[in-house]
């Protein structure tokens, strides 16, 4: 196993990972706005 190689993917993959999280996160929140707003 070559740790140069498995570090910088699974670091990418997390980093994709929380990016999508924070995406749908985002989107819940800006719903819930919207609706306390209204």
């Amino acid at each position: 196993m070559g740790k140069g190689i498995t570090m910088p993917s699974k670091i990418a993959l997390s980093a994709l990972a929380s990016q999508q999280a924070a995406r749908l996160l985002w989107r819940r929140y800006a719903r819930v706005e919207q609706f306390s707003l209204i």
